[in-house]
């Protein structure tokens, strides 16, 4: 078994810590979830995916790291509550919660044909879910007074709302409004909550969105006029800025979203 957190300079940066990364199976929350645990976080991998988040928790134990593969729901009520007691209950602590999982689902059509079921299931996936995880673990990060809250919104918000994401677009502004209340409420135990803003980042995701290989390569080229850093951008580009919020360093950091896009937008 190899120990790869010698690789990192910040190996021990979040020693003794515990973290729970959502969509942690793939894309930015695998990213994310790596590089926690590789600066020493004992990492929590929550995915809806069952095989393929085991597969993860079982690649990272094998370098050495230290994580634990949970299938979940996100959405789901009782089983995010089981999904943080277990872990509190396991661990003693939870320290971090990086949540990056959510749905991108266009719809080809305008708002007048929107179906109220496609809307709620969006805004279950990308909001509701934010606040069962946040209220779910608030209670475990006040009892030590300890606690970091990282959640995902999308720079959709900031640009002109694109047609065929309008459910999207909403939720991820409500993440905004909501963790900005978060902090409110959380600081005085030491608690920060903040957001980031992925920009377009190459993930299997993205590359398999649009059918024609070729569509793809003029669709981040078209975006790449825009932004002002001109390469794609690579989910390790947002897991190093939810490492940085995670960390003590960033303890006066709070309410504030950072846009990680290249200079696409400004937020």
């Amino acid at each position: 078994m190899t120990d790869t957190r010698s690789r990192s300079p910040l190996r021990d940066r979040f020693s003794g810590q515990v973290a729970i990364v959502t969509g942690a199976a793939q894309g930015i929350g695998f990213a994310t979830a790596k590089v926690l645990a590789e600066q020493g976080a004992t990492v929590v991998l929550a995915d809806i995916d069952a095989e393929r988040v085991e597969k993860v928790a079982a690649s990272f134990n094998d370098q050495g790291l230290s994580s634990h593969a949970h299938a979940i729901d996100i959405a789901d009520e009782a089983a995010v509550a089981t999904l943080v007691n277990q872990t509190a209950e396991h661990h003693g602590r939870i320290d971090i919660l990086a949540h990056l999982a959510a749905i991108y689902p266009f719809f080809p059509y305008s708002l007048d044909t929107l179906s109220l079921s496609d809307w709620r299931r969006v805004q279950e996936i990308n909001l509701d879910a934010t606040f069962l995880l946040a209220r779910a673990v608030l209670p475990h990060m006040r009892r030590r007074r300890y606690g970091r809250i990282i959640n995902t919104s999308s720079i959709s918000v900031d640009t002109v709302g694109a047609p065929g994401l309008a459910t999207y677009t909403a939720s991820k502004a409500g993440v905004i409004g909501f963790t900005r209340v978060v902090a409110h409420e959380a600081g005085m135990d030491g608690i920060t909550a903040n957001v980031v803003m992925p920009g377009l980042i190459e993930t299997e995701h993205v590359n398999t969105m649009l059918d024609d290989p070729a569509a793809t390569a003029a669709f981040f080229d078209q975006h790449l006029t825009r932004q002002c850093v001109k390469r794609r951008g690579q989910p390790e580009d947002l897991a190093h800025c939810v490492a940085y919020l995670a960390s003590p360093e960033a303890g006066f950091v709070t309410g504030q979203t950072i846009n990680v896009g290249g200079g696409y937008s400004f937020a």
